[in-house]
């Protein structure tokens, strides 16, 4: 299902990317499945969206960003997880148009196949970014060295080499981590990298005495998401908003030595009587 995809959203959302992005000019392409993604003028030196942040950090998304075997018919509006991406890369690296090497995590199980192209491809298309499967024997610091910003993806399992994550860790740039299954390890812990405590995997929720099961899109159930509403004031909630019918996992923030989580977006069960809402994009500054 498309969410947020109606005229009258394109026409709102092109207003406010244009002041939340510092773009001359914003237009809408069609990428090559026909979904409508941002462009703007090559030559356009404001193309590429600015830093938000004065250091490195580490982001942590729990979502799959194309969340769908089958795209292109995502179930995350398309330009919704385009300005989102692009966030993220604005909180974690303070270099200006960042040098940004994606890499497909190894333990993906084939899951959600089309999502690792899609966030190369079409999601962080105005950053040209490079991007690789990850190396048998995991992520080296030779491998990323000559990159501002790493972005590992695993759309739907737990991170699965021990030794990325602690090349990530000791990386000094700017590291995002994209899953709805990220806040574990196979294996190991990967909360002092994620910055996140994994309590359960969110493939349903208690809300009173009813248990709703959420998961692979296969239920009327979803989570509704949005960007905090203070920290992207300039776009506002209301129109980065969208549903997720995939599984969130439970992770709790935790103080770490370079300072707290800072939760940048929220996710709540659509089920009426609940009301407890999980982090579900989160950053923090690296020392």
């Amino acid at each position: 299902m498309k969410i947020l995809s109606n005229k009258l959203f394109y026409l709102i959302l092109i207003s406010v990317v244009i002041v939340h992005q510092n773009c001359g000019q914003v237009e809408f392409n069609a990428n090559e499945g026909g979904n409508k993604i941002l462009g703007c003028d090559p030559n356009d030196p404001l193309c590429v969206p600015p830093p938000q942040v004065s250091k490195p950090g580490v982001v942590t998304i729990l979502l799959a960003m194309g969340d769908s075997d089958n795209m292109p018919n995502p179930t995350v509006d398309q330009v919704s997880a385009q300005v989102v991406a692009e966030a993220m890369v604005q909180f974690s690296s303070p270099v200006i148009n960042p040098k940004v090497l994606v890499v497909l995590d190894n333990n993906n199980h084939g899951e959600s196949p089309m999502d690792f192209k899609n966030l190369y491809q079409n999601l962080l298309r105005r950053y040209n970014p490079s991007y690789m499967n990850e190396p048998v024997g995991g992520l080296s610091a030779s491998d990323i060295a000559n990159y501002d910003v790493v972005w590992l993806v695993n759309p739907g399992y737990p991170m699965g080499s021990k030794q990325s994550h602690d090349t990530l860790l000791a990386f000094k740039g700017g590291v995002i981590l994209s899953g709805d299954d990220m806040t574990r390890g196979s294996g190991f812990d990967n909360s002092d990298l994620t910055g996140l405590i994994h309590v359960n995997n969110g493939t349903s929720v208690t809300c009173g005495n009813n248990t709703y099961s959420i998961d692979n899109n296969k239920s009327s159930n979803y989570y509704n998401v949005a960007l905090d509403d203070v920290t992207f004031a300039s776009v506002g909630p209301n129109h980065l908003a969208f549903k997720y019918g995939n599984d969130i996992d439970l992770a709790t923030p935790t103080s770490i030595a370079s300072g707290s989580v800072e939760v940048l977006a929220w996710a709540k069960p659509s089920p009426a009587g609940c009301v407890d809402k999980r982090p579900v994009v989160v950053r923090y500054p690296k020392n």
